[in-house]
């Protein structure tokens, strides 16, 4: 518990410090943001077009040109991570999971790979499998992608330990905040993990950030407060929730 309170204590004073607000993070890494092992003639244009196909979400000319591509180029990694992007993008969830392995089989130091692929079993609630992807993308260099893509493994990591190992996660989201500026899901995910250790003092704290960042946040209602014996305290605080929102169960 100690040292949980230290870390969420770290974390307040690294989000007050963070000048610059983070960009929101997409679903899923945009292809081509990383380096990885591939064409370097002018015979990647093919890939090139497919990765202009898939920014506009042009999920069948992309796959069209990629799927013609891979049938030469079986082991052009950037493809392969293209491929699965789009299988991704469609549902194709064990289309996707199989390429994003074949990609890291052709390039291993792909993190864009073994983000995509940890975050793709997340989903689907293979933590068991999906932490050493993730935990692999952060030991990775993520080249011309900058911090942000690193930092999405640690969120990852920090949201799969929450409720579980809540130090864990308090130390992957620090990890994560290293990296990149607070957002309001850091903030609000920091307040869930101290009111998973029962830590109500610091979680009181953040919750009341959130809500003084987006006061009709409903994730922002304090669950902690409900959980403290001061009734007259907890009362007063939850007071103007329940009027705005009077049919919520308290």
């Amino acid at each position: 518990m100690v040292r949980l309170a230290v870390l969420l204590m770290l974390f307040a004073s690294l989000a007050a410090g963070a000048q610059e607000p983070a960009p929101q993070p997409a679903l899923e890494s945009a292809p081509g943001t990383a380096a990885a092992a591939g064409p370097t003639t002018g015979d990647a244009q093919a890939v090139a077009e497919a990765e202009a196909a898939i920014g506009k979400s042009d999920w069948k000319a992309a796959e069209t040109g990629l799927d013609l591509w891979l049938a030469d180029h079986p082991a052009d990694a950037r493809a392969l991570f293209d491929a699965g992007y789009v299988a991704d993008a469609l549902d194709r969830t064990t289309d996707a999971e199989g390429l994003y392995r074949r990609a890291i089989g052709a390039d291993p130091k792909s993190l864009e790979a073994h983000l995509s692929l940890g975050l793709l079993l997340a989903r689907q609630g293979k933590t068991d499998d999906a932490r050493p992807e993730l935990e692999t993308a952060t030991t990775l260099d993520a080249g011309e992608a900058g911090p942000a893509m690193k930092a999405r493994a640690w969120r990852a990591l920090a949201r799969m330990s929450a409720s579980t190992d809540p130090t864990a996660a308090s130390n992957d989201l620090l990890e994560a905040l290293k990296l990149t500026a607070e957002t309001q899901a850091d903030t609000q995910m920091a307040a869930e993990i101290a009111d998973q250790a029962g830590e109500y003092t610091a979680a009181e704290k953040a919750y009341r950030r959130v809500l003084a960042a987006d006061p009709k946040s409903v994730r922002g209602w304090p669950t902690c407060w409900l959980k403290r014996s001061n009734i007259r305290r907890r009362r007063r605080c939850c007071a103007p929730r329940m009027t705005r929102f009077p049919t919520t169960r308290w």
